[in-house]
């Protein structure tokens, strides 16, 4: 590994990489050429990838010596390739990219900034998301700008990680490194799977941290890469939509933050049979043909998760009508039905 001689940094910029040659040079780009940015470095960690994204970061770690890190590991997953980025980072803060997304031009002098303007220990930020060619979208905020999050008030950003998705990615984090290093969570237990990582690596650090900040500003640009959503439903990707784990850790970290009670149990099944209606819908979606969608149907969507039917009721109410009309339909794998249901909603959007 190169790139590690120096003073402490003030960031380090973990990333990921994983057969990303495509995308991966702009991501660099927009690392290497951001604006105003206090010292940082940029930790590469090649995860066993089979075409050119290990000689892409290479070139840039040598273009770059003494800012730029280059580390090649056998494929292991997403989650243990940042953690080998994180047990060798030195920045006061580690904040981490996917390699087919962007920074933008100034998110670490924002990051810098609001870092330094509240004393936190964990920064949250949001994010913008782009196809090809198109102008990015920026997501709604979860929470005003200039939020600040200590002591009972942390409960707030607990209830929107048990709730919804909208808190789960690393990627728009900037987290102390020492609670980050602190972490001793197994998580070679959970690495088999990479559906579910960014939360389950978020959650250590969100309950030890001091102090949660939120900036509003669109820092991170999520790509919206085409074909990143397989037509095919093989029999990994099924097992891995349907594992349950993360959840359960979720359940365990609830406990420490005393809000496993009834309410935020059933708040939580909810979240988890949205999940697994918009991933059958997925692939629904994109069947070729009639029989090809009754096959999506033939698996059960709802497997590992809790059996107490009162609380599926419960959570169900919580749903909007049309996801309890597809859950439904799911349950019962009325194919023809759903897919006109499907296509009559197409057509009012249009």
């Amino acid at each position: 590994m190169t790139g590690q001689s120096g003073a402490c940094p003030r960031f380090s910029v973990i990333v990921p990489v994983y057969n990303a040659a495509r995308y991966l040079p702009a991501c660099l780009d927009s690392l290497l050429l951001q604006q105003d940015a206090p010292p940082f470095e940029l930790l590469l960690i090649d995860d066993g990838s089979t075409d050119e994204s290990g000689a892409v970061i290479d070139r840039c770690a040598a273009e770059h010596p003494g800012r730029v890190a280059a580390l090649h590991t056998a494929n292991q997953g997403p989650i243990l390739a940042r953690r080998e980025g994180i047990v060798r980072a030195r920045g006061e803060y580690l904040l981490f990219a996917d390699a087919d997304d962007l920074l933008r031009r100034d998110c670490l002098a924002v990051v810098d900034a609001r870092l330094r303007e509240t004393g936190a220990d964990l920064l949250i930020y949001n994010f913008a998301a782009f196809d090809e060619g198109a102008a990015p979208v920026t997501e709604p905020p979860v929470f005003p700008d200039g939020s600040v999050f200590e002591g009972a008030d942390k409960r707030a950003v607990y209830g929107a990680l048990i709730d919804s998705w909208r808190l789960n990615n690393l990627w728009f984090k900037a987290i102390r490194r020492q609670l980050m290093q602190a972490d001793d969570t197994d998580y070679s237990a959970f690495s088999d799977n990479p559906m579910g990582d960014d939360l389950l690596m978020s959650l250590y650090p969100v309950t030890e941290a001091s102090r949660i900040a939120y900036c509003s500003a669109p820092l991170y640009l999520y790509r919206n890469a085409p074909g990143s959503l397989t037509r095919r439903l093989d029999d990994l990707r099924y097992r891995r939509l349907c594992d349950a784990r993360v959840m359960e850790q979720l359940c365990r970290y609830m406990a420490r933050w005393g809000m496993d009670g009834e309410d935020w149990q059933t708040a939580l099944f909810a979240r988890m049979l949205c999940a697994r209606i918009d991933a059958c819908l997925s692939f629904f979606r994109r069947a070729e043909d009639a029989a090809a969608r009754r096959q999506v149907l033939a698996r059960d969507w709802f497997l590992n998760l809790p059996a107490d039917r009162a609380r599926c009721r419960a959570a169900l109410r919580r749903l909007p009508r049309r996801q309890r009309i597809q859950y439904r339909c799911i349950r019962l794998r009325a194919a023809g039905l759903l897919y006109r249901l499907l296509r009559l909603a197409s057509g009012r959007k249009g």
